[in-house]
């Protein structure tokens, strides 16, 4: 039990990790002070990083078994299904942004 919460806390850490470096790049470049509350990108924002940011390490830790033979196999498919989720999220925050500010 002790080996799945260090794989929970390990992918935890992780995922916030890549938020918060994708929060820099939304709030900073893309979406300044008063544009996101003029677009309401927040709250899809932070929608979308609270579902990525939990489903994956809860998906780690119902699936982690010290020793399983496929382990690396199902850790690999969790990463990749929670980074393309996360990607293709993060690319309609980018495709709502307005192209022009007059």
């Amino acid at each position: 039990m002790k080996t799945k919460f260090v794989a929970f806390l390990i992918h935890l850490s992780l995922s916030v990790c890549i938020a918060l470096l994708v929060m820099l790049l939304v709030f900073r470049l893309w979406y300044p002070a008063p544009l996101h509350d003029l677009v309401g990108v927040k709250h899809i924002f932070y929608l979308l990083v609270g579902i990525d940011v939990v489903i994956g390490p809860v998906l780690t830790f119902i699936v982690y078994k010290k020793g399983k033979p496929s382990l690396a196999t199902d850790l690999s498919l969790i990463a990749f299904f929670q980074l393309a989720a996360f990607f293709y999220g993060i690319w309609t925050v980018a495709e709502g942004r307005p192209a022009w500010i007059v």
